[in-house]
């Protein structure tokens, strides 16, 4: 086992028992929720190179830049150079490979296997919390029902954890992870609830095969987004964050305290990012929705 895979899993595990410890006394005694940990996506930031959108993350509060996975191999040293001297870090990385894991077509599949492979060595250089990944978007959803040996969704299922098997041990060999991201039946028929995708994590077994949720997605899908959070629980590795109306917290209807007072009672240690749209001048509007969130966030520590 080398050194940086050896690290990433104590690390894993010391964050692991803490999210245990933490669930666990959350209900007996209210204690100081940790600060909250706010991330956007790089496109969502003003700037023309990586040095002036990290310039717009620091002067707006963020303490983190979320990346897509599209070209990013290409780009690490870009950003590491941009990066150093700075309190900010990189959060989860986007999705950016092709293919699809549950194709029926082997070649779309090996064609996602080597574009994620390439995208965790490049999560690994820049420390990010891990890889983003849908395991099927709705139009890709192509496998067939083999009914009686095998419905399409079992087929799809077991497709997917043969192939996760590996991948996980890839990603921990770079110091990161894999975060299966489930979406709303608009988007995508495969997965859609956060206690589904643990329980296929569960299935693989692999420490670098963890969760991610979000708040747009888990507003359609879930009846209690906090009891789908505990469900993430110590695999919940990133939060993605939009209103109702898929714009900038704050600029919709949707109450963050239940969900966000979940996330302090697991202990959730890592980051919440924005994934979404801007109504109006993102130089005025995302300084305002960090405020937000951690006006939110304070909160739930009183809820």
């Amino acid at each position: 086992m080398n050194a940086t895979r050896r690290n990433f899993i104590r690390n894993l595990a010391c964050s692991a028992g803490a999210a245990f410890l933490m669930g666990k006394t959350a209900h007996a005694a209210k204690s100081e929720a940790a600060p909250m940990k706010i991330s956007t996506q790089e496109g969502l930031l003003p700037g023309a190179t990586v040095a002036e959108r990290l310039d717009s993350l620091e002067k707006y509060g963020f303490d983190a830049m979320e990346l897509s996975g599209g070209g990013l191999p290409g780009r690490v040293k870009e950003i590491q150079e941009a990066l150093k001297g700075r309190d900010v870090k990189i959060s989860a990385v986007c999705a950016g490979y092709g293919g699809c894991l549950i194709s029926p077509d082997a070649a779309e599949r090996n064609t996602a296997v080597e574009d994620m492979k390439k995208i965790l060595a490049a999560c690994g250089e820049l420390g990010s919390t891990g890889l983003i990944f849908v395991p099927a978007f709705k139009s890709q959803y192509n496998v067939p029902d083999l009914s009686p040996y095998k419905s399409k969704y079992d087929l799809s299922r077991a497709l997917l954890v043969e192939q996760l098997k590996p991948l996980g041990e890839y990603a921990l060999s770079c110091g990161t992870r894999l975060l299966m991201e489930p979406l709303n039946r608009y988007e995508a028929q495969f997965l859609n609830r956060v206690a589904d995708a643990v329980a296929i994590c569960g299935e693989v077994g692999s420490k670098g095969v963890c969760v991610m949720a979000d708040f747009f997605h888990m507003n359609i899908e879930e009846a209690d987004k906090a009891a789908a959070i505990h469900a993430g629980g110590a695999l919940l590795h990133h939060i993605h964050l939009a209103d109702n109306t898929r714009k900038l917290p704050g600029q919709g209807e949707m109450n963050y305290v239940p969900g966000f007072r979940a996330l302090q009672q697991i202990g959730y240690p890592d980051y919440c990012s924005l994934e979404c749209g801007i109504l109006g001048d993102a130089k005025e509007e995302l300084p305002k929705c960090v405020k937000f969130l951690r006006e939110q966030w304070s909160l739930a520590a009183k809820a």
